[in-house]
């Protein structure tokens, strides 16, 4: 083939027409190599998604964990606090429940604040896991005062008492300023238990 021949034959073959197919599907396939999930720069896009969700996941979990060792000191000093309270509460349960010495302190704090004492009837004691409960059934008349003052003092004896339930009624004519009650009140004692 000679110069002249091969000139002849680029100017029967369209070159520009060439040029823009070439193009045209240069441009389809750069367009697919970005667009398609499956190409490689879709399958590096997706994995960068993925690290920054990552990412922000970790860093939240961060955020969360400055803020609990914020807390943390705050948290410690509560715990020490309650183990205090624990402590001190364990040194006011007795390990030996003194029924009598029980019914003695509900008598005086009783005839100490003006009440007519009916009866103190202790009941049947129930075993827990830490600690074990003795109920105590106390009947008295007197006004709404006196009986604040009963509970008053039993709460600030060294015993650990708690009041569970009570009903009053009238023992007398409402005409009187101060309506004495018929007060049936149902404490419970603690032990620690064995």
């Amino acid at each position: 083939m000679t110069y002249e021949n091969i000139q002849t034959q680029l100017k029967r073959f369209p070159i520009l027409m060439f040029t823009m197919f070439y193009c045209a599907w240069l441009t389809t396939d750069h367009y697919a190599w970005i667009s398609a999930p499956d190409s490689e720069l879709g399958q590096r896009r997706t994995q960068v998604m993925a690290g920054k969700s990552d990412f922000e996941d970790l860093k939240k979990q961060l955020g969360a964990a400055q803020a609990f060792y914020g807390q943390l000191d705050m948290i410690r000093s509560r715990i020490s606090a309650l183990s205090f309270q624990l402590d001190s509460t364990k040194a006011e349960m007795s390990q030996d429940l003194d029924i009598a010495g029980l019914v003695q302190l509900i008598s005086i704090q009783a005839h100490a604040a003006g009440l007519q004492l009916k009866s103190v009837r202790p009941g049947i004691e129930t075993t827990g896991i830490y600690y074990n409960e003795l109920p105590i059934r106390v009947s008295f008349t007197g006004v709404y005062v006196q009986a604040l003052v009963l509970f008053d003092r039993l709460a600030k004896s060294n015993r650990v008492l708690r009041v569970v339930g009570f009903d009053s009624l009238p023992a007398s004519s409402q005409v009187n300023r101060l309506v004495p009650l018929e007060w049936n009140v149902k404490l419970v004692s603690y032990r620690m238990a064995h």
